[in-house]
C-alpha cells in the first residue's frame, strides 16, 4: 500500500438541505506512479458513531492508533524514569534573552550546579544541551573552543558525564537531516543532498539530505550512534521538518510523508528503546517513531506573543497553551506531550510586556494539569526564588493528562479534570536552601533510581 497524506475537513454540502458536509481525502504527493497490474489503496478512515461525547471520541480515536501501529509509549517503557522534567539549554534562543547558541562548558556546569542544589531532589530529572556544541551543523564536530577535551573524553561526553555523576539523566540537540552550507559535508558528498522546491520560493534553511538515499541513511544511523556513544539518555531532533520540502530525491515514487519517515525510522533505530526521543516536528508522520513531539512553536517568554495577529511570531505563553490543550488526548495514549518551555523571565525587547508572576504560574499549572514534559526555558541560574518555589511546586511530574472540560466552548480553555487517586496535601519539609526557600514537597526522589547504560 502506498502511503499518503489523508486529509479530513468539514465543508459546504451538495444538497439543498445540507449545510454542511464531511470531506476525506488522500493526498499524494508527489504523483504515485503505478506499474502494470500495480493497485492503489486509500489510507484507513475511521467513524465513529459510539462515543458519547467529542472527549471520548478523540481519546478512543488515540487508543486506535496505539494499538494499529503497535504504540508501546515511553512511560510503559520505562516507569521508572516517567514523565521526563528538565531543563533546555536553549532558554528561547538568544534573540529573546536566552543562551541560544551562546553556550560553552563553564555556563553549562554553572547551571548544571544550579540544578543539582535547587531542582534535583525535587524532581528535574534531565539536563539537556541545545544547539551550539558543535563546530558546524552537518559536520556534527564538538567545538572544542568552547567544549574542551578532558583526556580521553571530547568536552561534550564529558559534561554529559558529569550531569550523570549528579543523577541527571542527559540530553543532547541534533539536526542530523541538514548541514550548513559551508559543512566538511557538502563538500565532500554534494550527491547525498537535494535541490530546492519552486526555484528556491519555499525558504529552506541550509541543505537537506536526500532521505530516499540508502548511502544517506546509514550516514544518520552513524551520526546517531556516535552521539548514543557518548553517554545519552534523551535525543532531541530538531528542524526535520524541513526536509520534505525539496525535490530531486533519488527515490521519486515516495510521498513526503514517506520520505520523512525514512529518516525519523533510521533515528529511532539508532537510539533503540531505550533512550528517550524528542522529535520537533509535524505529528501525524511520527506517531509510531518519536516518544515525545513538540506541541506548538517556539514558546517565547511574553504572554500573547512576539507580534499578535502573526501566527508564525505569535508564541507567547497564552496561544501556545491553547494549541497543546487541544492536542490532550495523544499524551500517554500515543507518546508524551510536549507544551514546550515555562518561563519566568522578561523578552530581550523592552517594549515587550514582561512576564508577570501569575502569568508564568498560570502556565506552569497547565503544563501539570496536560501531564506532559516538564520543561524549564529560563536561564537557571538567574531564575528569582519565587520563580524556583513555583517551579518545585509543579516537581515531580503527576504525568497523567488532564481533560479540559470546556475545550469545545472556549478558545483557552478554563476548566480541567484530573483525578488524582489517594491525593494528600504535602507537608513542606525543612531543608536549607542558598536562595532562602523552603522546599514544597515532601517527596524526594531516589537517586538510586538511575540508570546508566554500558556505552556501544
Amino acid at each position: 500500500m502506498k502511503k499518503a497524506q489523508p486529509a479530513v475537513f468539514t465543508g459546504i454540502g451538495t444538497g439543498p438541505d445540507d449545510a454542511r458536509a464531511l470531506h476525506a481525502d488522500c493526498q499524494y504527493d508527489p504523483a504515485k506512479r503505478l506499474e502494470p497490474g500495480e493497485t492503489l489503496a486509500s489510507e484507513l478512515m475511521v467513524m465513529n458513531f459510539q462515543s458519547a461525547s467529542p472527549f471520548d471520541a478523540l481519546e478512543h480515536y488515540a487508543d486506535m492508533l496505539r494499538e494499529w501501529l503497535g504504540i508501546v509509549p515511553w512511560t510503559e517503557r520505562h516507569p521508572e524514569i516517567g514523565v521526563p522534567a528538565g531543563w533546555n539549554s536553549w532558554s528561547g534562543g538568544g534573540s529573546s534573552g536566552g543562551y541560544g547558541t551562546n553556550i560553552d562548558e563553564a555556563l553549562m556546569i554553572e547551571n548544571m550546579d544550579f540544578a543539582d542544589r535547587e531542582l534535583r531532589r525535587f524532581g528535574m530529572n534531565y539536563f539537556q544541551l541545545d544547539d551550539g556544541w558543535s563546530t558546524k551543523n552537518g559536520d556534527w564536530v564538538v567545538n572544542a573552543d568552547r567544549f574542551p577535551d578532558h583526556g580521553d573524553q571530547n568536552g561534550i561526553e564529558w559534561l554529559l558525564n558529569r550531569a550523570a555523576d549528579l543523577g541527571f539523566l542527559t540530553g543532547l540537540w541534533i539536526r542530523v537531516f541538514d548541514a550548513e552550507s559551508s559543512a566538511q559535508i557538502v563538500t565532500d558528498h554534494p550527491d547525498w543532498f537535494t535541490d530546492p522546491m519552486l526555484f528556491g520560493l519555499i525558504d529552506v534553511e541550509g541543505e537537506q539530505l536526500d532521505l530516499s538515499d540508502p548511502v544517506v541513511i546509514d550516514h544518520i544511523h552513524d551520526v546517531i550512534g556516535m552521539v548514543k556513544g557518548w553517554g545519552i539518555d534523551w535525543l532531541k531532533l530538531d528542524f526535520g521538518y524541513l526536509c520534505p520540502m525539496t525535490k530531486g530525491w533519488l527515490d521519486p515514487n515516495l510521498t513526503r510523508g514517506e520520505y520523512y519517515r525514512r529518516g525519523v525510522q533510521a533515528v529511532r533505530d539508532a537510539l533503540g528503546d531505550d533512550i528517550f526521543f524528542l522529535n520537533v516536528a509535524i505529528k501525524g508522520w511520527n506517531y509510531d517513531l518519536a516518544d515525545s513531539v513538540r506541541l506548538t512553536l517556539d514558546t517565547q517568554p511574553v504572554w500573547d506573543g512576539e507580534q499578535p495577529g502573526n501566527p508564525l511570531a505569535n508564541q507567547g505563553l497564552k496561544p501556545m497553551y491553547r494549541d497543546a490543550a487541544r492536542a490532550y488526548w495523544l499524551h500517554k495514549r500515543v507518546w508524551v506531550n510536549h507544551p514546550d518551555l515555562m518561563f519566568f523571565r522578561a523578552h530581550k525587547n523592552t517594549s515587550l510586556p514582561p512576564l508577570t508572576l501569575e502569568e508564568s504560574r498560570t502556565f506552569l499549572t497547565s503544563v501539570v494539569l496536560q501531564g506532559g514534559l516538564f520543561k524549564i526555558g529560563d536561564r537557571l541560574v538567574d531564575l528569582s526564588g519565587e520563580a524556583v518555589d513555583s517551579l518545585r511546586r509543579g516537581l515531580p511530574v503527576y504525568g497523567e493528562p488532564g481533560r479540559p472540560l470546556d475545550l469545545f466552548r472556549r478558545e483557552y480553555p478554563e476548566v480541567w479534570s484530573l483525578p488524582v487517586p489517594g491525593f494528600r496535601r504535602a507537608l513542606p519539609r525543612h531543608r536549607p536552601s542558598p536562595l532562602g526557600l523552603e522546599p514544597q514537597s515532601d517527596h524526594v526522589p531516589d537517586e538510586k533510581n538511575r540508570r546508566r547504560r554500558p556505552r556501544d
